[in-house]
């Protein structure tokens, strides 16, 4: 039943045009649009890991993926991931996806260059380089590397 319901659920998810939405918001579209098992407990979570499932399968040819998300923080305070179809974005949406992964680039860069830094302090005979030493943007701003 899964592939075929793969199926039927990313049919469902390509016609939708909906904004950016949640795992939970499109748990709600989808469930109203196909049939789901009958054990109330299991209902949500089955829906969840498919409809991940279908946005993680769906590349397109150039590489990029036919989804994309973002963090944002709801009116509750609470921080939730959001989905978006690439062929749905405006420009803001590209301007703050990729604001998003440059700032995700600069954290990994700047925490490989502290790995790295922290092996040498540790084990002093160490040959190992910085693997970004003359990349300044991953000094742009203060933030710590946790």
């Amino acid at each position: 039943m899964d592939e075929k319901f793969d199926q039927q659920l990313r049919r469902v998810m390509e016609e939708a045009s909906l904004p950016w939405a949640t795992i939970g918001e499109w748990v709600d579209y989808c469930e109203a649009r196909l049939p789901s098992p009958a054990d109330e407990d299991l209902r949500r979570e089955f829906f969840a890991v498919h409809i991940r499932r279908v946005i993680k399968q769906q590349n397109r040819e150039d590489g990029l993926s036919e989804w994309e998300s973002t963090v944002s923080v709801g009116v509750d305070g609470k921080s939730a991931r959001r989905y978006k179809q690439l062929s749905l974005f405006d420009v803001s949406d590209f301007r703050q996806v990729s604001q998003y992964h440059t700032d995700r680039a600069r954290y990994h860069g700047r925490k490989a260059n502290t790995l790295v830094r922290r092996c040498k302090e540790v084990h002093k005979r160490a040959r190992i380089e910085e693997p970004f030493p003359d990349w300044g943007f991953l000094d742009d701003d203060d933030a710590a590397v946790a």
